[in-house]
């Protein structure tokens, strides 16, 4: 092997170290950048999200002072004071769930 040929592989060796080094650089500049942007995105992510959960509560606070939603609740709660009433006086009288007068209900199939 003669200088010249150990003088050009020894420039194409310093070459490709050159090339190397700049994808290594380019390839850690792209990488940050692209860890950049995966944080902002995720920032605007949650705030989204945020206001999503605020507008909803909002939307349930309209919701809520609406007089269908209102008079329903009203019924609601009418209703389960009856029910309430009714399971009082089927436990002052005797009577519980599957039993009628305290004897066992006969099934004739």
């Amino acid at each position: 092997m003669d200088s010249t040929e150990f003088e050009r592989i020894q420039s194409a060796v310093e070459q490709m170290k050159d090339e190397v080094e700049k994808t290594k650089t380019v390839t850690a500049m792209e990488t940050e950048k692209l860890r950049q942007d995966l944080e902002s995105r995720e920032a605007k992510l949650r705030q989204v999200q945020s206001s999503l959960l605020l507008a909803e509560k909002e939307l349930e606070k309209k919701f809520q002072a609406t007089g269908a939603y209102t008079n329903m609740k009203k019924i609601l709660m009418q209703k389960n004071a009856v029910i309430k009433k009714l399971r009082m006086q089927l436990e002052d009288s005797g009577l519980t769930e599957g039993n009628n007068s305290g004897e066992e209900i006969e099934n004739e199939d």
